[in-house]
């Protein structure tokens, strides 16, 4: 073993270790054996003699995947930034968890404990399970409210106002909720309480009951997550991103799921192998602007650029031109009428060139470019990252003594998007080039440079392929593993054996229309 040369210290408590991984915590109590986690709380409450008001309490259905709905209470705090349950609740629900510890601040102190964070998506919603949100994070810890600061009926039915709201008895200890948004609101006159009514039911504010109490609670709470847990989680992401055989299984956040499902309700494969796809809309009856004007003000821009730069002008028209050979636009008819169902929008575009690759040209499309407070790119789900890590490939890529390097020749393009998604990546040029003549209407049959979520249908398509029945084991395990993007690097025993397995995968690619020309291999001594 070699020991570390570099005598680095922290430059906050002098030991040796880099200043990014200080931790206070460390320096105030012994950490346990078992690995934790540490989140911060910040919590209040004012002592003293004071009427017995009633918290914003609302009876609630809880569940969770694979479980049945559960009846419970809610504690609906507007100054809090976390969420708990009950343990009773936890268990009832036969949640999954995992250690962790909170530092709970109040005015006057600061303690820590251990406890625990639900691992489970968990859901709230109505009594009569129509109407659900998704929780956050959740924790699991005791809390300071009992059945006595739920609100009554016989309360309610005091205001004139509140009399038709129905408040269920229910016999579960309150849980913790954020809140969700009001849809209706009941109020009386100042100083009287008033209801409002949310996704998951009514919640009263202000309803003081004839007990008197021997303290005010003033909750309010803080989430705050430490460096050590966020360095473990950044860690496990690194660990699993590039070693999908190491550590545990990442669950797709909600957005992904949506996605996800878009991607599998829409894909299907053309007769001419082609695969096709819908936009990821996060709401597929979204109503666009009209933003032609913007896209001419930019096509204006453009076209003063050209005008100074031949040489720049004929690349840009030759890239343009390429695009509707190739079939991957086409020129909207000057008989098609304009659509007024806010289903359409026009993208403006720009060219860049790369560094290494002098002297060609690549238009992007500008996705995020922001019209009357939305734009293209804000109204699609950017989808999980299904890019395979740099680290994970580059190592697999050096684990055999013949290494394969070969990319697919324009992958973007080879998925296209499905025809009643096309109007809203329209865009403007000159036809032919001459910025003299007419601006025309053109629209992308395919997924675009500059969109979020292009790399993640394009990828979506590639691991489907792999997945295919079909699909030989060696074909297969080489697309969902050896690529990074369009590029692959693969490496095989023999030059036979990676001659053999080439010709497998491009002929599997092909069948979904993707073109991997032969590659270049290496054999390493």
């Amino acid at each position: 073993m070699i020991k570390c040369k570099n005598r680095e210290k922290c430059g906050i408590c002098g030991k040796q270790h880099h200043t990014a991984l200080h931790d206070d915590s460390r320096l105030q109590e012994s950490v346990s054996k078992q690995e934790v986690s540490t989140t911060k709380m910040t919590s209040g409450c004012v002592n003293g003699e004071c009427a017995s008001t009633r918290m914003t309490i609302l009876p609630v259905t809880v569940t969770s995947a694979g479980n049945p709905c559960i009846t419970t209470y809610a504690f609906m705090d507007d100054g809090c930034g976390g969420v708990f349950m009950s343990p009773e609740l936890c268990k009832k629900l036969n949640l999954k968890t995992k250690n962790t510890k909170l530092t709970l601040k109040t005015l006057s102190d600061e303690t820590t404990c251990d406890t625990k964070m639900v691992l489970d998506e968990l859901q709230v919603g109505d009594l009569k399970a129509q109407s659900f949100v998704d929780l956050p994070t959740v924790y699991v810890k005791e809390m300071p409210v009992t059945g006595n600061d739920i609100p009554k009926q016989t309360e309610l039915e005091k205001w004139s106002h509140l009399r038709d709201i129905k408040f269920p008895d229910l016999t579960q200890e309150p849980s913790r909720h954020c809140v969700p948004r009001p849809m209706e609101v009941k109020t009386g006159k100042m100083g009287e309480p008033f209801g409002i009514k949310s996704t998951i039911g009514w919640k009263i504010h202000g309803l003081v009951s004839e007990e008197t109490r021997e303290h005010l609670a003033a909750h309010f709470c803080t989430a705050v997550e430490t460096s050590n847990q966020r360095l473990e989680e950044l860690f496990r992401s690194y660990i699993h991103k590039d070693f999908d055989e190491i550590g545990d299984e990442i669950k797709p956040s909600v957005e992904d799921k949506k996605f996800l499902q878009k991607m599998k309700d829409t894909i299907h494969q053309e007769p001419d192998g082609h695969y096709t796809t819908a936009l990821p809309f996060r709401d597929a009856a979204a109503v666009m602007p009209n933003n032609r004007s913007q896209a001419e003000a930019y096509a204006s821009n453009l076209r003063k650029r050209l005008a100074k730069d031949s040489n720049l002008c004929e690349q840009y028209t030759q890239f343009m031109e390429d695009l509707e050979v190739g079939g991957y636009s086409e020129k909207i008819p000057d008989d098609e009428p304009e659509r007024g169902d806010g289903r359409c929008w026009y993208i403006p575009h720009h060219g860049v060139f790369n560094v290494n690759k002098p002297g060609k040209i690549r238009v992007v499309y500008n996705c995020p470019a922001m019209y009357k407070g939305t734009s293209l790119n804000a109204q699609l789900f950017q989808g999980p990252d299904l890019t395979n890590g740099l680290t994970g490939v580059l190592m697999r890529w050096r684990k055999e003594p013949v290494a394969v390097q070969a990319d697919i020749e324009k992958m973007f393009y080879q998925v296209r998007v499905a025809e009643g998604d096309r109007d809203m990546l329209r865009y403007l040029w000159w036809s032919g080039g001459d910025l003299n003549s007419k601006l025309q209407s053109y629209r992308m049959k395919v997924h675009v440079f500059g969109a979020v979520s292009s790399p993640s249908c394009v990828n979506y398509v590639m691991k489907h392929i792999a997945n295919c029945e079909s699909t030989k084991p060696k074909a297969s395990n080489t697309i969902l593993n050896a690529f990074y993007v369009d590029d692959m690097l693969d490496s095989f025993a023999t030059e036979e054996g990676a001659i053999h397995a080439s010709e497998c995968i491009q002929e599997t690619l092909a069948e979904g229309a993707f073109t991997l020309p032969s590659g270049t291999a290496t054999e390493g001594e």
